[in-house]
């Protein structure tokens, strides 16, 4: 096997690929779909193919029984059917039962979906195998041990593929293809931030552990099926040690490329992972051009928090000694629907997106009552960089940089701001987008995005974009999120659907949100010891802009419009 580290292919930090990345997604283009089953009852039924009609698991005609199998069904897949078809788990099928038995010499393809609850047998690894093509992998969810399979992965070329072993004693060889295509190999190094070449065909790729893997398309277009075949996982499986790495002198420090072991997917969302010394955030390629983040409370881009069979992703050690348990209990099948953990109702973020052409970026902004205005574990979820020309955006606090930004909640009327730093991929014309909000049961936010090198502010509403012009050499630092929340008190209420007041570049700005009407404000402005800085009465404008005589402090904001009093802090920068 050629393994030449070809270094025009990675550039900037070992997480900035310039090659596209195919993201294999298990049962990827399965969707949910009613079959004929048995009633659910405490009562056993022994199930046995037939295939007299077709391959298909979910034609009742296929089975001595009539009945396509649910879950208290008892299968065997015998080696001689009388219809001589064996069966096939169709992408479109979700399949289940109770015990498994696939005779030696007889063979179960399973494309879609497939779960055995109770114990599942089978001793030749060429009678069982996980299919996998452009369309996708199939899914398995079992729990004996010492069950044998082929598992295949779909590789299409001119791509990196972050992969992982799906079976025990898979090898380099496993990629071979006797060097037609000539694949390349990698495994990240985390003490060096660098990635090593595997040359050694003999070389163990071991199940937990991530790799790169590169098709070469210099011949032509040639996608590739590995088959990988030998044990595999149905337990927890633990990394730690060597497997699993802290290194203080790295460029950078605890970034692990690991894999899902598993033949199904995982949920990160369903939480049974244990880490200790490990953040509980991981990060995936998209696929081609930026990674999806996922932090250890169910937010970020990636949806679900879906990790697919067999894929790889980072994770963060934070010490020495770092140990992380992938669970078996957090395995699904991929096209199931999610819903936000217990206890999200009351969470307050909001999500904010930049697009330019095709691609996308987003961050984060967390408030909780767990959080501090420090690093928070678990929640504060870092930057991974994509590739140059896509568009990058990122909170910067304390001179780190963040996906996710996490923080106390605010209190009533209280302003945060935020520095919103993002880099143009390529010249020309970009949105801001706020995509999503989470205000909890009562509150709400205003937010307001501020343009520092035009000068100007925006009122975000949801999906309502801010459209502007960028260039790769603007300053990074060019904008910042402002984030207000919207009092509960029964005045403020009413004034706060009415009035926008917030601070900019050393300015206090009132907006009404209504048609002006003309009417006379009373505004005093006074700081924190009760000296007034300003007080005024002011015609009702579309915009008012009134300069501050202070600077990193909080002054107080009194409005009065008729009867109705709003009271606001704000910082002034």
């Amino acid at each position: 096997m050629d393994v030449e580290l070809i270094t025009t292919k990675m550039i900037r930090h070992p997480f900035f690929f310039v090659l596209s990345f195919f993201l294999l997604f298990a049962g990827t283009g399965a969707t949910s779909q009613t079959i004929t089953t048995q009633t659910t009852s405490d009562e056993r039924e022994d199930v046995i193919w037939t295939g007299d009609i077709s391959e298909g698991w979910d034609d009742p005609l296929n089975w001595n029984t009539s009945t396509v199998p649910g879950q208290n069904s008892n299968v065997t897949i015998p080696e001689s059917p009388s219809g001589g078809s064996f069966p096939v788990i169709y992408s479109s099928a979700q399949a289940e039962c109770r015990d498994l038995i696939i005779a030696s010499g007889s063979l179960l393809r399973i494309r879609g979906f497939l779960t055995v609850y109770g114990q599942l047998v089978n001793t030749d690894d060429t009678a069982l195998t996980i299919l996998s093509d452009e369309a996708g992998t199939g899914s398995l969810i079992f729990n004996s041990e010492n069950v044998v399979a082929t598992v295949q992965r779909y590789l299409s070329d001119g791509v990196n593929h972050f992969i992982g072993a799906p079976v025990e004693g898979a090898t380099a060889n496993d990629l071979f293809f006797n060097d037609d295509p000539t694949v390349y190999l990698y495994r990240y190094n985390e003490s060096s931030g660098d990635w090593t070449t595997i040359a050694d065909l003999n070389a163990p790729l071991i199940p937990g552990l991530g790799y790169s893997v590169y098709v070469s398309a210099a011949d032509g277009k040639q996608n590739v099926t590995a088959n990988f075949s030998g044990v595999i996982e149905s337990a927890n499986t633990q990394l730690s040690g060597s497997l699993l790495t802290y290194t203080d002198e790295s460029p950078y420090p605890g970034y692990n490329l690991i894999s899902n072991p598993f033949t199904s997917a995982l949920s990160w969302d369903l939480g049974n992972w244990q880490a200790d010394k490990v953040s509980g955030c991981i990060w995936l390629w998209n696929g081609s051009y930026s990674y999806l983040f996922r932090n250890a409370h169910g937010m970020g881009s990636l949806s679900g928090g879906i990790i697919p069979s067999a894929q790889a992703f980072m994770v963060k050690a934070t010490d020495d000694n770092p140990s992380l348990t992938l669970s078996a209990d957090d395995r699904v099948h991929s096209s199931q629907n999610f819903y936000k953990p217990a206890g999200r109702d009351d969470e307050q973020y909001l999500v904010m997106s930049v697009q330019h052409q095709e691609k996308t970026d987003e961050v984060w902004v967390s408030f909780c009552t767990d959080c501090t205005d420090g690093y928070d574990t678990g929640w504060d979820t870092e930057k991974l960089f994509g590739i140059r020309e896509a568009p990058q955006v990122y909170l910067v606090e304390n001179d780190s940089k963040f996906s996710i930004d996490a923080g106390p909640p605010l209190e009533d009327s209280e302003t945060k701001t935020f520095q919103l730093n993002f880099e143009a991929g390529l010249p020309g014309q970009h949105e801001f987008i706020l995509t999503e909000v989470e205000t909890g049961e009562k509150e709400g936010f205003f937010v307001v995005l501020k343009d520092l090198l035009e000068g100007t502010e925006q009122l975000m509403h949801l999906d309502e974009a801010y459209v502007f012009d960028a260039d790769t050499t603007d300053d990074p630092e060019r904008f910042q999120l402002e984030v207000s929340k919207e009092s509960t008190g029964i005045n403020d209420v009413a004034i706060t659907e009415d009035y926008l007041i917030y601070s900019f570049d050393r300015n206090i700005v009132i907006k009404p949100l209504h048609p002006s009407s003309g009417s006379i404000l009373m505004i005093q402005i006074i700081d924190l010891f009760g000296r007034n800085l300003e007080y005024l009465e002011i015609q009702e404008e579309d915009r008012i802009m009134l300069p501050v005589r202070a600077h990193n402090t909080y002054v107080i904001v009194r409005l009065v419009t008729g009867n109705t009093v709003i009271t606001k802090k704000l910082f002034i920068h």
